[in-house]
């Protein structure tokens, strides 16, 4: 934090905090992804002003913006000498503070109605083939002792892939196209405690990252029903970087033996995306199979090999 410090970004960083509201602010942002809306009704003040606030939280780096379809999100920054300052203030703020306190219960209130709207979503899917356990463990066995790092689930979901990685991850998103699906995984992180992971709206043909983003790619349960499943896992392909790994969920309603695995979508998708699809694992042994594939950049697998 050495450069942070003798930069006039930390001056502005401190003014910017020293304002009772603003602290409140960033408080509440660092407990997960909120809307203005939210904010709004934690904070009990008027709109405007809470905006006028979380302007400038923003211009000082100290909170990050981003727009969801119609709605806009503030959290605290993840990384960086901004989300490093925001660490230290916030931890030598005392817990017991009385408008803390009544904020807390407020924000709880808030993510309670979250919750309540993300679980009639949740009651319209269908239920999963496998027990969580049983792919948590599955996918945990094929991804062995690689570090997840920066991770990215695509067509995120309930955000499945977040919860089991989530926690060894560097930093972690889930992306999907679906807004309710977006509100049902934010929940599920938040539920979790897993306030370094955030999810956003995006297109999984046209991602918004630079070529060799992500060590870790998980895309769980969305292939088959894909336009182009071979396009989407072409675009994945160039976001992950030369030594990570690409890992690959879906089921398959018929295998009988090695040669139907190696002519599944799955293995035929990772190969034209230009990847070595290394292990393949079955779970469990029943029709349709769930079929685990991980892909590795094919320099990258034959020094693994």
């Amino acid at each position: 934090m050495s450069t942070f410090l003798t930069s006039p970004a930390l001056l502005a960083g401190l003014k910017a905090a020293a304002e009772p509201t603003r602290l409140r602010l960033l408080r509440i942002c660092a407990q997960g992804e909120l809307t203005v809306g939210e904010i709004t009704r934690v904070i009990a003040q008027s709109q405007p002003r809470v905006s006028r606030h979380l302007k400038i939280l923003c211009d000082a780096g100290l909170l990050v913006r981003f727009r969801e379809r119609h709605w806009v999100f503030y959290r605290v920054p993840l990384s960086g000498p901004e989300a490093e300052l925001v660490g230290n203030v916030l931890q030598n703020l005392a817990i017991e503070d009385s408008d803390f306190m009544v904020d807390q219960q407020r924000l709880e209130d808030v993510l309670a109605e979250r919750a309540r709207l993300a679980s009639g979503y949740t009651a319209e899917l269908r239920q999963p083939p496998v027990s969580d356990e049983q792919l948590s463990t599955a996918v945990r066995k094929l991804l062995g002792s690689r570090p997840v790092g920066d991770l990215l689930d695509i067509g995120t979901g309930t955000g499945r892939l977040l919860r089991f990685l989530g926690e060894s991850a560097e930093h972690a998103v889930g992306v999907d196209i679906s807004s309710k699906m977006l509100l049902i995984a934010r929940t599920n992180l938040q539920a979790a405690g897993l306030s370094h992971c955030m999810v956003r709206h995006a297109n999984m043909y046209q991602m918004p990252f630079t070529n060799g983003s992500f060590d870790t790619i998980t895309i769980d349960d969305v292939l088959n029903e894909a336009e182009d499943p071979a396009a989407a896992v072409a675009e994945a392909a160039r976001i992950l970087r030369a030594t990570g790994c690409l890992l690959l969920i879906e089921k398959i309603s018929s295998v009988n033996g090695v040669g139907d695995l190696e002519k599944a979508g799955p293995s035929r998708w990772l190969r034209d995306a230009g990847l070595a699809c290394n292990t393949t694992v079955l779970v469990p042994e029943k029709r349709p199979a769930i079929v685990l594939c991980l892909g590795q950049k094919k320099d990258a697998a034959k020094r693994a090999a």
